[in-house]
């Protein structure tokens, strides 16, 4: 599910960004450069009676640390958010966040079924603890690729980019014309996946 390549936007929708001069912080380019090298996606480790395991997602986190990966990432299908409440996905970013105190690029993915304002405030949430990116997952209910489906996606991705100062992955399938247009948000960064 999560499986895909994390790729430039740029690359994706054969698009060159040019930095803006007085624009936003370096957060975006600080992103694009965490999201070059090698990515770890973290799983959920849960004990044999369902509860979350957060012990031992630290002791990943400091492996990955200690091999030399920079880059941590949690999503929707290798962080098993579906097994998992809101409440719970919040304390897994939080170990994860908090574990590798600013040793390793954070990036924390949003969960498939939330509705915006729900995105949104994961989304502050996951920042005020420090997470340095949030991957926005396109909300499942959007799938189609005309104008009554797009509108509302472009619409949430420009929400939570107002909502949040820092880069912004993508992550769902897209069509070229809407990723042209998400491509016009300064946040956005990368996308995962790809394009119709």
């Amino acid at each position: 599910m999560d499986g895909g390549l994390v790729r430039p936007l740029s690359a994706q929708a054969n698009l060159t960004r040019q930095p803006e001069r007085g624009g936003p912080p370096d957060e975006p380019r600080t992103t694009q450069s965490a999201l070059s090298g090698p990515i770890v996606s973290l799983p959920t480790y849960f004990t044999q009676d369902g509860r979350q395991d957060l012990e031992s997602v630290c002791q990943t986190v400091e492996f990955t640390i200690g091999s030399g990966m920079k880059t941590l990432l949690l999503t929707a299908g290798d962080s098993n958010y579906t097994l998992q409440s809101e409440p719970e996905i919040r304390a897994l970013a939080q170990a994860v966040i908090e574990q590798s105190a600013g040793r390793a690029t954070v990036i924390v993915g949003t969960a498939l079924n939330w509705w915006r304002g729900q995105i949104i405030d994961f989304a502050r949430h996951v920042v005020d603890l420090g997470a340095d990116s949030v991957m926005v997952a396109r909300p499942q209910p959007s799938l189609g690729d005309n104008p009554h489906h797009e509108d509302p996606v472009f619409e949430t991705y420009e929400a939570v980019a107002n909502s949040v100062d820092c880069g912004l992955v993508l992550n769902g399938v897209f069509s070229m014309n809407l990723l042209k247009r998400l491509a016009d948000i300064p946040s956005v960064v990368r996308t995962q996946r790809g394009r119709r």
